[in-house]
């Protein structure tokens, strides 16, 4: 940071960077990206994780500065960003969890119910992931929807632009499509 920036509040800061200064904004990442960063890594335990939600923490509060009131301290309002991300992104590590538990222990047995499941988690990650990029965009979408952001199919539905019927009858054949990809990849013998 130069001296001058030094000298400037995180307020003032703020106001110059919506006034059309936005080289400034990289004086305030730099003042606070190490306390934004150890709130994440403290909650993910992390660092790459961590180094990800700080990333996405500054460009969420840049893209909403605008809504910042520089009446307040900045500080707290890029915690509670920070925090917030950082708890989208549990849940998202969660969602991910329960997704690969539910191939594990339902698509699995359907696949070969007598073998016991002999591939890692991560070898399963990576297949469900790689079959997952080889579904039509919207089958995908819609896998993602439902397991990954537990939305239901209702929802599922509306964001697709598709009928209840449809969206199910999608999830139904995208599911078939994953077994049968997962099962060629070889993780499930």
């Amino acid at each position: 940071m130069t001296p001058a920036s030094d000298l400037l509040t995180d307020q003032s800061l703020v106001a110059r960077v919506l006034a059309g200064h936005t080289d400034d904004y990289a004086h305030l990442v730099q003042r606070h990206q190490s306390a934004v960063f150890a709130i994440a890594v403290r909650a993910l335990g992390d660092r790459a994780g961590a180094a990800d939600i700080t990333q996405r923490t500054f460009i969420h509060a840049y893209d909403h500065l605008a809504r910042f009131d520089e009446a307040r301290d900045f500080v707290p309002w890029l915690n509670t960003i920070a925090r917030n991300l950082v708890r989208d992104e549990l849940r998202r590590l969660e969602r991910q969890r329960r997704y690969l538990a539910y191939y594990r222990n339902v698509v699995a047995p359907d696949i070969a119910p007598a073998q016991s499941l002999e591939a890692s988690e991560q070898e399963l990650q990576r297949a469900l992931e790689s079959c997952l990029d080889r579904l039509h965009p919207n089958a995908a979408e819609v896998v993602r929807l439902y397991y990954d952001e537990g939305v239901s199919l209702a929802v599922a539905a509306q964001r697709l632009g598709r009928t209840m019927v449809a969206t199910r009858q999608l999830l139904f054949r995208a599911r078939l499509a994953l077994r049968s990809c997962v099962e060629l990849a070889g993780v499930w013998r």
